[in-house]
This record gives structure tokens, sequence and C-alpha cells, in this order.
């Protein structure tokens, strides 16, 4: 039976409890977890510590945790080991947690979204690094990656759309249909199909230039949706 829990503080604290919360430990200050400093302050308001826990209610024992400054780690035995992030791996590490679209992207909300059935599937929205280099020549906006290796590898669902996705707003996993295998799984996402309609983007209000599209092939084609 399970008996694990884990606790995350709004100070970016996780917890961690083996035995139904009869006793806990700090992951966060125990040096299970590198990559964090054990010695550093916690603030609701500092980019600190853990941001948020991912799981499947169905696979409670693989877990992934967001974490500050683009470094995440994962386990997949409830935390009796983790995978650290890239350039923190202990010795003998096969694998690494790589941050979706490199070491200075950015996720904005709504982070990552794991796949309803499909195991170690991520989907993630990253700010692309232009959005914060005032001399890029590429211009601002949200990618979307997809890891099928629990963030392991990431690849990016912008460019196979080869040009015809100018950025991306919102995304989730659609629902599995009747007969549906989940090898193809679909894919909404709000987004700007066109450069000229990023340009005129509206960040906090309705914006009439935003299309809800859908995709079985990892935006290799592109299916607009009415709305």
């Amino acid at each position: 039976e399970d008996q694990v829990i884990y606790v995350l503080s709004s100070a970016g604290r996780l917890y961690r409890s083996g035995n139904y919360g009869n006793t806990w430990e700090e992951e966060t200050s125990s040096g299970k977890l590198k990559g964090l400093d054990s010695g550093q302050s916690y603030d609701i308001y500092e980019q600190t510590g853990i941001k948020q826990i991912l799981f499947h209610h169905g696979r409670p024992r693989e877990i992934f945790f967001i974490g500050a400054n683009g470094k995440h780690w994962a386990t997949l035995d409830e935390g009796n080991s983790y995978i650290q992030p890239c350039g923190f791996q202990l010795p003998g590490d096969t694998q690494c947690i790589q941050h979706p679209g490199g070491d200075t992207a950015r996720m904005t909300n709504p982070f990552l979204k794991l796949h309803p059935s499909k195991k170690a599937w991520i989907l993630a929205l990253v700010r692309r690094d232009a959005c914060f280099d005032r001399d890029s020549r590429t211009w601002c906006a949200d990618d979307l990656f997809m890891s099928r290796d629990f963030g392991i590898s990431w690849s990016n669902l912008t460019e196979n759309a080869k040009g015809r996705i100018a950025g991306f707003v919102d995304f989730d996993w659609a629902d599995e249909g009747p007969g549906d295998d989940g090898s193809n799984p679909t894919i909404l996402a709000s987004v700007y199909l066109q450069r000229a309609d990023l340009d005129k983007r509206r960040y906090h209000d309705w914006d009439k230039n935003v299309d809800l599209i859908r995709t079985t092939d990892f935006f290799v084609s592109v299916k607009e949706e009415s709305m």
C-alpha cells in the first residue's frame, strides 16, 4: 500500500513522508535534489525551490518536479531516487532532465502538462529567448515542446509546423475518443498563425486573431477548429 506523501509549500520547499505523514523530511534541504543550494533562503516572492508537482493518480510512483531557474527533477519510484537536472548528475547517472527550449528558455503558465494516459509524455509552453533580448532578430513568441521520456529530451513542435504557426498561446492534450489507441494523440492549441497577428497581440483581453487548432501528427499538419 502506498505510504508516500509529498507536500509543497508556497515558498517552494518540498517535504516527503514515507509513512503516511507520521514523520517528514525536507527534500529541498536534504541534498537529494542536486542543483538546489541547501543553504538558500526560500521566499514566496523569489524564484527558488520547487514551483509545481506533476503526477498521475494512476501512476503515483512517477513524479515530475518543476523547479525555478530552469532546473527540474523526476522520480520513477516515489522519491527513493531522483533523476537530476542536466549538469548536476551523480556519478554513474546515465540520464538527466533537460529544460525544454534550452537552459535560458523560460516556461510560461500553464507550465507543463502530462498526457492523461501515455506514460512519460509531457507538453511544455516555453517563451523564446527573443522576448528578453532587445537585439534579437527573432520575434517574441511562445513555442510548444514535447517530451516522450519524462523530460530527458524535448522536440520543438513549432518547428514541426514549418512556418504555419507563428506562436502558441495555450495548449492541452485532447481526450482520447472511442477506438483511439493513443499512438497519435490529439493536441489542441490556441495559436497565432500569422506573424502580423502576433505583432498585434493583446496580452490581457480576448484576441480575435487567435485561432484554435488541433493536430494528430504533432503539427506537421494543422487543422483549424471553428469557435
